[in-house]
């Protein structure tokens, strides 16, 4: 395999999957500093919370196994050569996002931690601001073929 082009401009200056994992940490810290528990002792989180990080752990591997398919590279700096419509992107435009969301409420569910759930929408709205520039490169690059593909499919669910 090729080594991939680099894209001229970033979709954005951090890639959604790292403000994931800084905004589910900052929760973390935050618990140590002052505890917002969920529900305490409630065995239906602690089912929840992991049912959720599997979920949400296949739904990304599924959309990096179709992304691989097609020959693409998961990475925010490299160019689209092709626009996957298939397997998970029929659902979402933006699987991986969304895994990462799931994994994110299932990590606060099963450690008792308000404050990543708290969090959560602040990830999702960062998120979503560079899935929305993600779009534009696409539609952009591959306009004939995105602009149907983005009226079929929501972007998130």
């Amino acid at each position: 395999m090729t080594k991939p082009r680099k894209r001229s401009k970033p979709s954005s200056i951090f890639p959604p999957s790292l403000v994931f994992l800084l905004l589910t940490m900052a929760g973390v810290v935050m618990e140590l500093w002052r505890e917002l528990p969920i529900a305490p002792g409630n065995l239906i989180r602690i089912v929840v919370g992991p049912v959720l990080i599997l979920l949400g752990s296949a739904l990304w591997l599924l959309a990096w196994k179709e992304f691989r398919r097609h020959g693409e590279v998961f990475g925010h700096q490299y160019a689209t050569e092709t626009v996957v419509t298939s397997g998970p992107y029929r659902i979402s435009r933006h699987p991986a996002y969304l895994a990462y969301a799931v994994i994110m409420a299932g990590i606060g569910l099963f450690i008792d931690c308000g404050w990543i759930m708290l969090l959560l929408p602040v990830a999702v709205l960062i998120v979503n601001v560079s899935a929305g520039r993600e779009e534009s490169y696409l539609m952009a690059r591959h306009e004939s073929i995105y602009r149907p593909y983005r009226s079929e499919v929501r972007r998130w669910i």
